[in-house]
């Protein structure tokens, strides 16, 4: 079995014969390829892992892959097995314009809803399915630990992975959020995860992969955690062998729409998620077959009208300093200013020590306005992250990490 993960700037590759892992390797990606788990030129992201298939005969002779995605490329949430699944879909923090959605029974009562963005998932599987191999799966590597390691009561799973940590928010095994932050800043970026969504009443942790002590002792002291390890062997191998018990396969639907007339938002939801289980249904038809075979060619659907072109002085923005530098707010204010966006205010952050510059952006602001400001911000700083934001009286928070040397 060959299993990849997806992460900031990288991508994981390992082959296994049951649960022993024969080969592991990482190629590691520039940012103009692979930035922030985002596949920025999908002709050489595709490029650079086909050659790691030919130079490798583990990756080669294997024919089935299954994918993961990481936390913050993914979104999960456990309802009611009555409730319809348009539900969680109007529960997401902000939609892409069409998505993957799978689901997970969780007994007779509860439904696990995951979903992904189309694109994403185009561009991590092409290079396999270029190269002859099915897409057994696609999953969520978080969701895979919160469900096959479920825990009684309301807990807080962090999961150690090689660059970040995420967190899972659950309830019996029951998923209700999910963050990912970088392992430098994770103490700091984790007290605000928990001050935002109101998470000081839950006191009991569980940690799995291997996981920094002093990092555990910081959360004993500051958020008064009970920690127990879970599983402290690698991680990766933990997803795998709890992704092969649990089954490969997901089952996919859609929702059932209130009675009357649907609104646009509505409509909307409901093309985006039909288009996701069109692909799904694509990768779900080489699940059968013996033999490695050639992709079908993607069917381009028709391009809906050009809505308006959304204007960036239309979404305030307030800029937060998260360094160490004097006045950085105030310079990034006035560059922000001269190009045309609207700004609040410019002030500290509540804390200092920030290594990747944030982008906290409400469900009202159009992707395209994230991305302009997250293309602009990369001209001076190393890295910029995109996060959502509740709804404050700036549309967009940024969040000042460390300038390109």
């Amino acid at each position: 079995m060959l299993v990849a993960f997806l992460e900031k700037d990288n991508v994981k590759l390992l082959a296994y014969k049951g649960s022993t892992r024969l080969f592991a390797g990482q190629i590691s990606f520039s940012p103009e390829v692979l930035r922030d788990a985002y596949v920025a030129d999908a002709a050489k992201f595709s490029g650079q892992l086909k050659m790691a298939f030919s130079q490798k005969d583990a990756l080669r002779e294997d024919p089935e892959v299954t994918l993961f995605l990481p936390a913050d490329k993914t979104f999960t949430k456990t309802l009611p097995a009555t409730d319809p699944v348009d539900g969680f879909v109007q529960s997401l923090p902000y939609f892409k314009e069409e998505l993957v959605i799978s689901n997970n029974q969780l007994g007779k009562d509860k439904i696990t809803y995951v979903a992904f963005e189309k694109k994403l998932v185009e561009d991590l599987q092409k290079p396999f399915l270029e190269s002859g191999k099915k897409v057994v799966a696609v999953k969520s590597a978080l969701n895979v630990l919160i469900t096959g390691l479920p825990q009684q009561g309301q807990y807080l799973l962090l999961a150690s992975f090689d660059k970040e940590i995420a967190v899972a928010v659950a309830l019996n095994g029951a998923v209700s959020e999910i963050a990912a932050f970088e392992k430098s800043v994770f103490v700091t970026r984790f007290g605000e995860f928990v001050a935002n969504h109101n998470l000081d009443g839950i006191k009991k942790a569980y940690t799995v992969g291997v996981f920094d002590p002093e990092t555990a002792n910081k959360l004993r002291t500051q958020q008064g955690l009970e920690i127990t390890p879970l599983a402290t062997t690698d991680i990766y191998d933990q997803i795998v062998n709890l992704s092969a018990r649990t089954g490969r396969r997901f089952n996919f639907r859609l929702p059932n729409l209130p009675a009357g007339r649907p609104s646009k938002k509505v409509l909307l939801l409901l093309a985006a998620i039909i288009v996701g289980a069109l692909l799904t249904a694509v990768i779900i038809k080489t699940v059968g077959q013996q033999k490695p075979e050639t992709p079908s060619p993607v069917v381009e659907q028709p391009a809906p009208p050009p809505a308006p072109e959304p204007k960036i002085s239309d979404y305030p923005v307030r800029v937060l300093n998260g360094t160490l530098v004097t006045g950085e707010a105030g310079r990034l204010a006035d560059t922000l200013k001269g190009d045309g966006y609207t700004v609040l205010d410019a002030k500290n952050a509540t804390s200092a020590g920030f290594t990747t510059t944030k982008i906290l952006a409400t469900s009202d602001v159009p992707e395209k306005i994230v991305a302009g400001l997250q293309t602009l911000l990369l001209q001076t700083y190393q890295t910029v992250a995109v996060e959502p934001l509740a709804s404050t009286s700036a549309e967009i928070e940024i969040i000042i990490g460390v300038k390109k040397s």
